[in-house]
């Protein structure tokens, strides 16, 4: 009698462990779905799609939005499918760590400034190395003229637009605790160089614009990615 009763107590504490993990879990997920929902209530007509797939060697979840604007999810559906594509074809290649499933997670934010909506794509991914890697991309878009904005866009409305990105960012970087823990002169010049390159990240806020410089940019992966703003009044576009 005493064994059966042991043995139902252990039962029984064991379905309240796997209960809470599972739940834990589940909360966890609606939480993050909930978070992305959230980040298209300030677009009208901005609603929320999901892909989702696995196999034996691969799981992809990539969350995106779909706009009011033909264009803009054009140009969002193609950067999310080379994302897609490309991440699958490493997979199948066994790229990575051959004998662990590598992962891909594509999150988004998405806000509206004047005429201006920007998007931001947080992209995770995971093929079994030393760490996993994550960085930002951005898609911004010009309501009014039914345009999609990039850094040559900005550079047409100010010939000496790079060089006031590097100087302007040069100097409020040097300052940055993360940069001077883990300081590389080398990252660090490279990544602020006035090249188009390194300012290709960028959304429109009412303040100014913050432009993403992602980990291994300007400083070693340790220090992370960084996300600095510069008022609009310092590069007069």
């Amino acid at each position: 009698m005493t064994k059966k009763y042991i043995l139902a107590l252990l039962i029984f504490f064991v379905l309240i462990i796997v209960t809470y993990f599972v739940g834990k879990n589940t909360n966890e997920g609606i939480a993050e779905v909930k978070d992305v929902y959230n980040n298209v209530e300030s677009i009208e007509n901005c609603t929320m799609e999901q892909i989702v797939e696995s196999s034996d060697r691969y799981k992809i979840n990539i969350f995106y939005p779909v706009t009011n604007y033909e264009k803009l999810n054009n140009k969002i559906k193609e950067t999310i499918n080379e994302k897609f594509e490309n991440f699958k074809e490493d997979a199948s290649k066994g790229e990575g760590i051959t004998d662990k499933i590598v992962t891909l997670d594509i999150k988004f934010n998405i806000s509206s400034y004047n005429e201006y909506i920007s998007v931001e794509f947080d992209v995770f991914y995971d093929f079994g190395g030393a760490h996993p890697n994550t960085y930002t991309y951005t898609i911004s878009y010009n309501v009014k003229e039914d345009k999609i904005i990039t850094i040559d866009d900005l550079m047409e409305k100010n010939d000496e637009l790079l060089n006031k990105l590097h100087d302007y960012f040069s100097e409020k970087l040097k300052e940055n605790e993360r940069i001077k823990e883990s300081f590389n002169e080398r990252m660090f010049e490279d990544g602020l160089r006035p090249v188009k390159e390194n300012f290709e990240n960028f959304i429109f806020t009412k303040d100014g614009i913050i432009f993403i410089f992602n980990r291994y940019q300007v400083a070693p992966y340790v220090a992370g990615g960084f996300r600095e703003l510069i008022p609009f009044d310092n590069i007069k576009i």
